[in-house]
């Protein structure tokens, strides 16, 4: 895992922020997708912060759009926010990147 990368967690009612910083790598994928599978199923939406990280490296992506567990009902409930979100939301999933939601095609 990179030295810098943290996850901060943050519960609302039916909702959860997961905050990520730092650099974005192979063991970055790997705790970002134990955090997601450690969330409660009752949540109606997850939110995936990367708004500060330094940088996603190509072999992190790789790693979790391999391992995510693709489908159509875990992809609607994530919503990935700033500017690295393209680059981390596997296809199908929402990406709002400088204020515009799109949806990655499948």
């Amino acid at each position: 895992m990179a030295a810098n990368f943290s996850i901060a967690r943050i519960y609302k009612k039916n909702t959860i922020d997961l905050e990520l910083s730092g650099d974005f790598d192979g063991m970055s994928a790997m705790e970002l997708l134990c955090a997601l599978k450690d969330i409660s199923s009752e949540l109606k939406e997850i939110y995936i912060k990367a708004e500060a990280l330094d940088s996603v490296s190509a072999f992190g992506r790789e790693v979790f759009h391999k391992k995510f567990p693709m489908t159509a009902l875990s992809l609607k409930k994530l919503i990935f926010i700033g500017n690295h979100c393209g680059q981390i939301a596997p296809k199908g999933a929402n990406c709002i990147e400088f204020g515009k939601k799109q949806q990655l095609p499948l």
